[in-house]
């Protein structure tokens, strides 16, 4: 079974010392599920993007161009390697 990478990157006002992350998937995993178990990885980052197994609202998850929550494609399995940018709603600018 292949391998994709997700590369997770956050941005500059979100406070954190980790600003990128990586992990390794396979093809059939969804995509959500990649980005909950990388962030889980991290105390810090599941207290802040985490909440009943999902995403907390008030972040832009942006890869491609394309808001992965808004057009459902989180719920989608892994086909490439992808580099997800996370985003608070409120990032004033």
């Amino acid at each position: 079974m292949k391998k994709y990478t997700i590369t997770i990157r956050l941005h500059s006002s979100i406070s954190s010392n980790l600003k990128i992350l990586k992990k390794e998937f396979e093809e059939s995993t969804i995509l959500l599920n990649a980005l909950i178990l990388t962030l889980s990885s991290y105390k810090e980052l599941s207290d802040l993007f985490i909440l009943n197994n999902n995403i907390k609202p008030g972040f832009l998850l942006l890869a491609n161009k394309i808001e992965l929550r808004t057009t459902k494609k989180l719920y989608t399995p892994i086909i490439e390697d992808l580099i997800i940018r996370i985003i608070p709603i409120s990032h004033g600018g």
